[in-house]
This record gives C-alpha cells, structure tokens and sequence, in this order.
C-alpha cells in the first residue's frame, strides 16, 4: 500500500509539473507586458495578440489534443507536449520582433493543448478511485501555486533582469522545468497503450478545431466591442460544430473511431458538471477582471497594489483544494454547495467592501478577507467539480472527456468576461462604478446558484468515494 501511495505521489507531482506552468505562462505575461511593449515597440493591439493568442489557440485545441492521448498513449503525447512546449518557450524568449512573438504565442497556447489535457486523463486513470479527491486537491495547488508564481516570480524575473534578459526570461525559464518534466515522465509516469487500430478522425479533429475557434474569437471580439465581427465568427462557429457533431454522431453509428463522442454527454456526471465547471468558470473569471477595474479606477489603487489584493487568494484557494479534496468525498452534494455558499459570503463581503467609496488608503481590511475567502470557496469547489465531470468516463475516453471540460471553462471563463463586462461598463457608464459592480456581482450570485443546481443534479445518486 505504502509503495502504491509513493508511485501515485511521484506520477502526480510529475505531470502537476504542467499545471503549475500552464498556469504561471498564462499570468507571467500579463506582468511582462509593458517590458514587451517597450523592448519590442509593440502596439496596444499587438500586445493584446501576444496575451490572446495563447488563449485562443489553447482552449481551440483542447478536445483534439485529448483525443489524441486517448489513441496515441498518453505518456506519449505528453512528452510530446512538454517538448513542443519547451522550443516554443525558446522561439518567444528569442523572438527579434513582436509579430515572431504573436506567432509563436499562439505556437505555445497549440502546445499547452495537447499537454494539459493529459494531467486529468492521468489523474482519472492511473491514480486509483479512492485517492483521486486527493490527487485533485494538489491540482488545484498547483494551479494556485502557478497562479501567483506568475504574477509575483514574473515581476521579479523581469526587474532582475539577469544576463539582460528582462522579459525574456519569463519564457527562457520555462525550458530547464521542461527538461526535468521530461525525465521524470520516463522515469515516473508508466507507458499507455497506444490504440493502433483507431485511425485518427482528421476531417472530425480540423472541423471541431475550426469550430471552437470560431467560438473562441467571437468572445474575444465581443470583448474588443467588435459587435459584427464577433457575431459573424460566432455564427460560423456555431455552424462548423454543428456540422461536426453531425459527423461525429455518423462515425459513431458506423463504429469508427472520433475525435469528440457525443455519447460523453449521455453521461450525468459529465454532461451537468461540465455546465456547472463553464458556469463556475464564468463567474471566477468575469469577477477577476471586474474587481481589478473597480479597485484601480473607483479606490485609486496603482496596478501592482491592485495586483496584490489578490495575492492572499491565491494561498486560500490551495488551502481550500486541499481541505475541500479530504472533506468533500464523503459530503459529495453538501461539499460542493458549502463551497458555493463560501464563495458567494465573499462577494457580497467584497461588494460591500469596494462600494464604501473611501480612498485606496482607507479600503477595509476586511476587503482582503472576503476576497480570501471567495479563494478558499473557489478551492474548495473548483478541483472536485472538475473532477466529479470525469468520474464516470471510462478510461478509453478520458483524453477527450478532459479536453471537453477543460474546453468548457475556458469558453465559460471567455463569454463571462465578455458578457458580465459588457454589463458592468454598460451601467457604470450610465450611472457609476458602485452600480455597475453591484449588477455584476449580481449575475456572479446568480451564476453560483447554477452551480449549486447543477451540482445536486449531477450528483444525484452520484457514488460516495473514500478518502485514501
């Protein structure tokens, strides 16, 4: 028993190794920006290409990157993945100018797709039933840990300047983790089979890549206030998924094999805790941008004060993981609405908090407490959420089951910040900041009561695990 636990721990510390850098190059660049933008003469509409392109591409290649360690061994697309993912951190640390540096963000966010999607295949099938509220307990640490190593390690990697990189090193550290990543995979991670049989669904994996993309780009316009761009995008996304689920479905009932089962959502578990991840997902990230603007514009703070409000969160959101990964598995349903609850205290502390109308120097303590805590309820109910979606997946499909959820959290993080945003601006430019916060956090209540529903409804009859 003993050894299982080391082998388990020593699989999971390895391919967490993706989380956290996944995590830290998404937030390192925010910090970065404004060096890239003098060093490179960037525009603002460049930069914003720098930061967007990795996301784009990233929650664009989500599904296809799964499915592809599903019929290709999942230690083998991994490594894959690491590889890619370190030569593309090189070619950014290296670019002459900023278009090299758009291109080959989006080349990494392309990488990162194909390698994340692999740790919760890992998790939801090599570590046993039992241990995995454990093991996405230290998901969500690593995730958190990789949030603030992003924008606390970047500010300092970039100010150090070491060997006259400044920005570049915010890429260039990524290679030496990479190389360690891969070691220890071979030593580590145990092969995967690799399904030779199943041919590779390509017209299936470009039409959903296209798909999602289209998707993906109508939330960024949206985000933009680029009204007919984004409608157009949208529409032809909506279109090009369409198409391709009718495929998939035909695939399917002449056994051959696809990139995106529509049987997943036959699924309980799945197919309502995927819209209570994307619904969670929009919350948290629309809240995260509506709550830095209120503190720089209405209390006045600078942005690396505002920055720092945010910091403490991060600790209580790997404190929530791992409380929530050792309490919620025996109190699966009430778990998860405790969470919720937690959450929603938070952001009505904080709204209090941040509608006082005193200056940036007489802000509340208590500020910083309800956006702690609303990090310890996102701790708490993200990782175990996320994992309850690919619970009842069977093995063969788990690659394409985590691309699929990680998909949705991404889009639901997108369209929340495009939509609440739109709002918020809307009524505070009517009104005043204070209103427009209220109604945002308003629709950030709201979207946690469909967590909390969508949570008991998909936990209905749900199996209780064991903590191990």
């Amino acid at each position: 028993m003993t050894s299982t636990i080391k082998t388990d721990g020593w699989l999971l510390a390895t391919v967490l190794t993706a989380t956290f850098i996944g995590q830290f190059d998404f937030f390192v660049v925010n910090v970065a920006a404004p060096d890239i933008q003098s060093d490179l003469a960037a525009t603002n509409t460049q930069l914003e290409l720098v930061v967007a392109g990795y996301a784009f591409m990233y929650a664009s290649g989500l599904i296809t990157g799964g499915r592809l360690g599903d019929l290709h061994g999942r230690r083998r697309v991994f490594i894959t993945g690491l590889v890619a993912f370190a030569i593309t951190s090189t070619l950014c640390g290296l670019a002459p100018n900023v278009m090299t540096l758009i291109v080959c963000r989006a080349l990494q966010g392309l990488s990162a797709a194909v390698l994340l999607p692999q740790v919760l295949a890992f998790i939801s099938t090599a570590i046993p039933a039992p241990r995995r509220g454990w093991a996405m307990g230290w998901f969500g640490v690593a995730s958190g840990i990789g949030s603030i190593a992003g924008q606390g390690l970047g500010g300092f990697l970039v100010e150090a300047n070491l060997w006259h990189l400044r920005w570049r090193l915010v890429f260039l550290v990524n290679v030496p983790i990479m190389v360690i990543a891969i070691v220890a995979t071979l030593t580590c991670v145990p092969p995967t089979p690799r399904r030779i049989d199943d041919a590779v669904d390509v017209g299936g994996a470009t039409a959903i890549f296209v798909g999602m993309a289209g998707l993906m780009g109508a939330a960024l316009l949206t985000q933009h206030h680029r009204g007919p761009a984004a409608v157009t995008a949208g529409v032809a996304g909506i279109a090009i998924l369409l198409a391709a689920i009718r495929w998939q479905v035909v695939r399917v009932q002449r056994g051959k094999t696809v990139t995106l089962d529509p049987t997943l959502f036959m699924i309980r578990s799945m197919r309502w805790g995927g819209i209570a991840c994307a619904a969670f997902m929009a919350y948290f990230a629309s809240f995260m941008f509506v709550l830095t603007v209120v503190l720089q514009r209405h209390s006045g703070l600078d942005p690396i004060a505002a920055g720092l409000v945010f910091v403490p969160s991060g600790a209580t959101f790997m404190l929530g993981s791992l409380t929530g990964s050792r309490w919620i598995p025996q109190h699966l349903r009430q778990g998860l609405i405790s969470g919720c609850a937690m959450t929603g205290l938070g952001l009505t502390v904080t709204l209090a908090a941040t509608t006082t109308g005193v200056p940036a120097d007489d802000l509340p303590w208590w500020l910083v407490v309800a956006v702690s805590l609303t990090g310890f309820g996102n701790g708490f109910v993200l990782p175990t959420l996320t994992g309850l979606s690919l619970s009842e997946v069977d093995p063969n499909r788990a690659g394409m089951a985590s691309g699929v959820v990680t998909t949705l959290q991404q889009f639901g993080a997108s369209l929340g910040v495009a939509a609440v945003a739109a709002l918020f601006y809307a009524i505070a430019g009517a009104a005043s900041l204070r209103q427009g916060m209220a109604a945002a956090v308003l629709v950030h209540l709201a979207l946690l009561v469909i967590v909390g529903a969508t949570c008991l409804t998909a936990t209905r009859r749900h199996p209780v695990q064991t903590r191990g």
